[in-house]
Formats: structure tokens, sequence, C-alpha cells
């Protein structure tokens, strides 16, 4: 049997996260940030940070569960950035502006844990490190790749 193979950008779509708000009106949120990802995949809540964010930028960027959050910049020298976290949360979240939401089109064609299972291979197995550049000590994941 084949299975069909489409481009992420096909059957996903990516939001990237928040900055603190500077133009009101602002509603404070709970934002994830890279600090609340565990190299397991798992979030960790222990440690929320909340902000004020511009309410129209948030209007777009609630996570919902089911949604993948993506650490697209951070690291160091050795932290590669490319960890994907699962969101399941209850509870209204933001994500942080050194992420990136991932949220699955159509779950019927493509199933998000299956999803989530799959980035967290490439980031273990070391292929999101050859996926990113480094600047001044930051690395960033290059999305194109």
């Amino acid at each position: 049997m084949n299975w069909p193979t489409k481009k992420l950008g096909e059957v996903c779509n990516f939001q990237n996260g928040l900055w603190k708000g500077k133009i009101p009106p602002f509603k404070k949120v709970k934002v994830l940030r890279n600090t609340n990802f565990c190299n397991s995949g798992y979030l960790d809540l222990s440690n929320v940070t909340e902000i004020e964010v511009e309410k129209k930028q948030l209007a777009d960027r609630l996570l919902q569960k089911g949604d993948l959050i993506l650490e697209r910049s951070g690291g160091g020298p050795t932290q590669p950035v490319g960890r994907v976290v699962y969101f399941d949360a209850d509870g209204e979240f933001s994500f942080g502006n050194f992420t990136t939401r991932i949220r699955v089109k159509n779950p019927e064609e493509l199933y998000d844990r299956y999803l989530w299972r799959y980035l967290n291979v490439l980031y273990i197995s070391g292929i999101t490190e050859m996926m990113q550049k480094q600047t001044t000590g930051i690395r960033n994941l290059n999305f194109s790749e």
C-alpha cells in the first residue's frame, strides 16, 4: 500500500507566538515558553508565566487541545532547537514569541499525535540540528528545511 505524501504546509497551519502587548486593549493570559518544554515532548506547567498581550493578537493565538508547539528559536551551544510539545491542558493558554503553533487542518487526514511523535523523533535523532543556524549564541530553526 502506498501512502500519499504531502508537504507539512499542505496539512497544517502555522502561527508564530506572542510578544508582550504594546497597543491596548490588553488581556492577561498564560503563555507557554521554551522553558515549559521537556525534552520528552511533554509540557511542564509548574512555572507558566502570565503576560499582558494585545487582545487582537490573542484571538488567533489561543491554543486548542491537539495543537503542537514547536521551539523555533533559542537553545544554545549544547541545546539544539526543534523540540515539539503536545498541548492538551485545560484552560486558556497561548504560546510565546520563540515558538510556533502547528495545527493540523484535517484530523481525519493527519493524526496530531502521530505528527507530534514523528517530529519528536526528528529532534531526538538529531535531524533538526541540521535544520538550524546559529547567530550570537541563539539557534534558529530554518523553516524552509
